[in-house]
């Protein structure tokens, strides 16, 4: 059996940040490497999963002590493999790790395989495999690919897996949008194995990590009252194709059952002593029969009693019967990506959604008294002033409880970003490239239709309006840079940062 150590990279901005007060932040559990290593332990591997992100907080922004502890515990633990799972703006961090855990290795006479996995590594297998010195990248989800590997099977032959040495190959990395082929490029084989049946995972034990750093009271994650959760998934994948989300690049759509997210809950409670948790699906409104079903079971079992809810949903999804239905059961908040008051650009965007149902569903909250998110986007290609102070206009009229706006980035798994890797107009060979199309209040590069200097203006003031509206409720403070222009970080739109957790290695 393979010893297999796990790791989440830190976020930058936490390096030299003392965190006295993490009331307001709000911080998501490493999920995906906490279930991969629940499933890989269950399968007699030795696993540790290693957080240097909940470890550079407690260490109080000290990264020297940081990766002192990580080298520690690679000498006590002596990997067999170490995995690391991140998103493009840990691309930074993820190449001086790998090189550091390469020398704690060698001088202590480990033979250890690096591997990568999450959504940098699959929309960009290739390029993670020769410019971060991983050893193996795997593509799309781990589950059944990762089992394999740590079983001792031939890379050559897992589905979804990349090497240096890999032959088989069903396109080009340079060239997945175009089909047009160059010598001596890297081939990368085909996805990784699904696997249909998600209930046949077990829950993942939060014991892995220091899971009381984010089950700790928090008002980030509900706004009107401190909540201690932890996140769960409803499903994977996706049945709308936004061009600016990277939530379907790698997961095809499937559910739990109603019984197995109830079940669950109930375990989290019991071995963590959580009053609340959140669903990190892009929208729960996907599989509206199911999320019925739940309802129905949380209140069956007494549960829309003791815990609290929320999670994210669309605004064409939502009716005055569901709305009623999930605060029955425990919903105490939802959260929508609005992103425009444009039809002109919310059809751009593929959203599938008009300016009607954002209306529609303010208004209903408005009605019914219900808390929830307005996430809007600015700058998206070819926007105009116009459309800009249409999304301004909906946030002054409907004044949301909670609200903020994007700067708009090209996510990669996006089909935005696929058009714009095609056209060169990104330097993927640019550490710090990662860096900026990586977070969502970075202020880098500007696609809309709108000069760059009004553009500041109008989105300086959309964040400003917001921010009234916000005041009361916290701020989601590990999204923005710390003492960054922006007093008060914007609301996710839910792509990158908080869509696609499961699909970390």
């Amino acid at each position: 059996m393979a010893r297999v150590m796990l790791c989440q990279p830190w976020n930058f901005h936490d390096e030299n940040v003392v965190h006295d007060d993490l009331e307001n932040e709000w911080r998501c559990a490493p999920y995906s490497l906490v279930l991969l290593g629940t499933l890989l332990r269950k399968q007699g591997h030795d696993v540790c999963v290693v957080d240097l992100i909940e470890r550079l907080v407690t260490n109080r922004g000290n990264l020297d002590a940081t990766l002192e502890q990580f080298a520690d515990q690679i000498r006590r633990f002596q990997p067999d493999i170490i995995g690391m799972g991140f998103f493009s703006i840990h691309y930074v961090e993820v190449q001086r790790l790998v090189r550091f855990a390469r020398q704690v290795c060698t001088k202590a006479g480990l033979r250890t395989t690096f591997i990568a996995g999450g959504i940098h590594a699959s929309t960009e297998p290739a390029l993670t495999l020769k410019n971060l010195e991983f050893d193996h990248v795997f593509i799309g989800e781990a589950e059944i690919s990762l089992a394999k590997f740590c079983d001792g099977a031939d890379p050559r032959t897992i589905p979804g897996v990349l090497g240096h040495d890999t032959k088989k190959a069903f396109a080009l990395t340079e060239t997945r949008s175009t089909g047009a082929a160059k010598t001596g490029t890297l081939l990368f084989p085909d996805k990784s194995e699904v696997l249909h049946d998600l209930d046949s995972l077990p829950f993942p034990d939060y014991h892995l990590v220091n899971y009381q750093f984010y089950a700790r009271p928090n008002r980030a994650k509900f706004r009107t009252f401190l909540a201690s959760s932890l996140d769960i998934l409803m499903g994977r994948g996706c049945v709308y194709r936004c061009a600016f989300c990277a939530y379907n690049a790698l997961s095809t759509v499937r559910f739990h059952s109603a019984e197995y997210l109830v079940d669950e809950v109930e375990y989290l409670m019991a071995t963590c002593g959580i009053d609340s948790f959140y669903f990190m699906d892009s929208t729960i409104g996907n599989n509206q029969p199911l999320l019925y079903e739940f309802s129905e079971l949380m209140r069956r079992r007494g549960l829309d009693r003791r815990i609290r809810w929320n999670g994210c949903i669309r605004p064409n999804q939502i009716s005055r019967k569901l709305m009623s239905e999930l605060v029955s059961a425990g919903c105490a908040h939802l959260l929508y990506g609005f992103e425009s008051n444009s039809d002109r650009v919310l059809k751009a965007m593929v959203k599938d959604c008009k300016v009607s149902d954002n209306e529609k569903a303010a208004s209903l909250h408005r009605e019914m008294d219900v808390p929830y998110t307005a996430s809007m986007l600015m700058g998206y290609p070819g926007e105009r002033e116009e459309d800009i102070l249409a999304s301004i206009d909906f946030i002054k009229r409907h004044k949301p409880p909670v609200a903020g706006f994007n700067w708009y980035i090209p996510l990669p798994g996006s089909p935005d970003y696929d058009q714009l890797r095609a056209k060169g107009s990104i330097d993927r060979d640019d550490p710090m490239e990662w860096r900026k199309i990586g977070e969502i209040a970075s202020q880098a590069r500007l696609f809309c239709d709108v000069p760059r200097d009004r553009f500041k203006e109008l989105f300086a003031y959309g964040q400003s309006l917001c921010n009234k509206l916000t005041h009361d409720y916290g701020v989601w403070g590990c999204i923005a840079p710390h003492g960054s222009a922006i007093d008060v970080p914007p609301i996710a739109s839910f792509s990158e940062a908080a869509s696609s957790p499961m699909q970390m290695l």
